[in-house]
């Protein structure tokens, strides 16, 4: 059972990246250049986090993890979220599935996989504030 589960665990994330790829290709397709630059630079905020966690041992001190796989998904959740409402429900579904099996398979703790997962949403939603809600939004 561990076997599927983490196989399970192993493809989520590339499901969102593939999903998000194919929704901001289409967004572009019609001109709507917005949602790849709030979207890419979500993730860049994500890996800016953990680089930083890398290099100052951040979660460490506080004898925790930053998890990559949690913020990953999390800022590509919140951007389809942000470009897909329709999605919302089966989004929100399909990552509180995924962060309760990253707990459950103990890839990581809970508040591990909450911090990140607050890191991640403060990094994100920001720059589809600024993409969709401001003077920017009107190109």
């Amino acid at each position: 059972m561990h076997a599927v589960l983490d196989a399970i665990a192993d493809a989520v994330n590339p499901l969102f990246a593939l999903t998000a790829i194919i929704v901001v290709a289409l967004d572009l397709r019609r001109g709507r250049w917005r949602s790849l630059s709030a979207t890419a630079l979500g993730v860049a905020g994500i890996y800016v986090v953990m680089f930083a966690d890398r290099s100052l041992h951040l979660w460490q001190r506080y004898h925790a993890d930053y998890s990559t796989h949690t913020a990953f998904a999390t800022t590509l959740t919140v951007s389809l979220m942000v470009l897909r409402p329709a999605w919302r429900p089966a989004l929100l579904g399909v990552w509180i599935a995924y962060l309760a099996l990253i707990v459950f398979l103990r890839y990581h703790s809970a508040g591990d996989v909450i911090v990140a997962a607050m890191i991640a949403i403060i990094v994100t939603l920001p720059w589809h504030y600024v993409f969709y809600s401001s003077p920017f939004s009107r190109t």
